[in-house]
């Protein structure tokens, strides 16, 4: 539905062509063009109007999606409570909030170009210009703030998002190529003395994979031996945090042999075919296609067996796409 609205400005009136919708089932205005004062409204209609010399044009949809997230988690009031304001002119939870909000709306651009190409300086506050934001001015305030701070920061969040969210379930997972993705995706971060980090090891609600603890670990300093162990210590952390005790672990082919699963957790992941031979002596017409769109030749059996003592659900899959490319890869090497 569309209608003119008028707003004063400076004592004169600018009118907007405004289209409406329900959304969650209540009337919104869900987009605004500008149409100008009635003198210009009436010069457009005689066929008087000019065609704009320039126009400008700033992401504001996810912008402005992200912002309204980070106010709801409160990240940068968590911070300035936890590091304190001090006199900067800038509040460090205001550089975090937006260090976040570059980092997922403008990735392997430079802040300041970033920021002037986007409708933030309109919400974010306090208004400064787009000499504030840059990548140098950042580590130096972030490098202020202590691991013991770090993890105060992180367990306000926590409280937080399950707040929000809810007490659900939880996965502890493990992404070992934490770094290389950070350079994927932000080729500014690649130059980082952090670069040498190898990964990132969180736990996250089971609807979204919001992160709730996590903890990084480097190549040179192996404090983490396994998957296990920094699944145990993540559960642990988590556990003094929530008081929740259900943590279902989520793991990678070959990471198994580094849990104890044995011990009936609960877990999501990939298992040695061979050992469930009764599960390969199934005929393949008992698997079915999956999806001949997205996952070309993939077929899968979803059915029962016995893991460590306890009856599960597996779900057995074949790609005759990467048998085809195996298959050609073991006659090269022949």
């Amino acid at each position: 539905m569309a209608s003119v609205i008028g707003k004063r400005q400076n004592g004169r009136t600018y009118y907007y062509l405004a289209e409406s919708a329900r959304v969650n089932g209540q009337p919104r205005i869900v987009s605004q063009r500008y149409l100008g004062s009635a003198e210009d409204i009436a010069a457009a209609l005689a066929g008087e109007g000019g065609v704009p010399a320039r126009s400008r044009h700033l992401a504001f949809g996810e912008v402005a999606a992200v912002w309204a997230t980070l106010e709801r988690l409160k990240v940068a009031e968590l911070v300035d409570r936890i590091a304190g304001t001090r006199s900067a002119k800038v509040p460090i939870g205001t550089y975090v909030a937006v260090a976040v909000l570059h980092r997922i709306t403008g990735p392997g651009v430079e802040w300041g170009q970033w920021w002037a190409s986007t409708a933030a300086p309109r919400f974010v506050r306090p208004r400064l210009p787009a000499s504030t934001w840059d990548s140098v001015r950042l580590w130096q305030r972030l490098d202020r703030l202590t691991v013991g701070q770090l993890e105060q920061i992180e367990a306000g969040l926590c409280a937080t998002v399950r707040e929000i969210s809810g007490a659900g379930p939880a996965l502890a997972v493990d992404v070992p190529s934490f770094a290389t993705f950070v350079a994927s995706v932000d080729p500014l971060a690649a130059g980082r003395s952090d670069a040498t980090l190898a990964g990132l090891g969180l736990v996250v609600t089971g609807d979204g994979a919001i992160p709730l603890v996590s903890r990084a670990y480097r190549r040179d300093v192996p404090v983490v031996a396994s998957f296990g162990v920094l699944a145990e210590q993540l559960g642990a952390r988590h556990h003094r945090l929530t008081g929740a005790d259900d943590v279902t672990l989520v793991f990678d082919t070959g990471q198994h042999s580094q849990l104890n699963l044995a011990s009936g957790p609960h877990f999501v992941g990939a298992l040695p075919p061979g050992d469930h031979p009764e599960l390969l002596s199934r005929p393949a017409t008992a698997r079915r296609t999956v999806d001949p769109h997205r996952f070309p030749g993939l077929t899968a059996l979803d059915t029962r067996a016995t893991v460590f003592g306890v009856g599960r659900r597996v779900i057995l899959t074949h790609s005759a796409t990467l048998h085809a490319a195996q298959a050609r890869g073991l006659a090269q090497a022949h």
